[in-house]
């Protein structure tokens, strides 16, 4: 109790310093939350993005002469395929610097009014 005493006398006589760190408590805990809004918000939206697309949770691709009868048969068999989707693309990379890529960067899908 002596406790409470002593600071609601603290904060009768030093008013201005106790609202000043009341007003930037607030601000920054508004900051905070809105910060954690958006990131929440953006992830939720990326992710209703990509299930209104219907994207694929994993991209594979493998040249045409490695493929066979066989290895379709066997992804398709595989317990943790839920499906699968053969797309005739034109995959390409590039050297930057003579530094080679670590991954595809160029994708397009062919299609059957494609110009390719």
């Amino acid at each position: 109790m002596e406790i409470f005493t002593l600071l609601l006398a603290n904060i009768r006589r030093k008013k201005g310093s106790f609202v000043s760190i009341m007003i930037l408590m607030v601000i920054i805990s508004l900051s905070l939350t809105a910060f954690l809004s958006i990131k929440e918000s953006c992830f939720s939206s990326i992710d209703n993005a990509l299930t209104y697309v219907d994207a694929p949770t994993i991209t594979v691709m493998i040249d045409t002469e490695n493929v066979s009868e066989e290895l379709i048969q066997k992804i398709n068999n595989n317990e943790l395929v839920e499906r699968m989707t053969i797309v005739p693309s034109v995959v390409s990379g590039f050297e930057y610097n003579e530094k080679k890529p670590e991954t595809v960067i160029f994708f397009k899908n062919m299609t059957a009014n494609s110009d390719f």
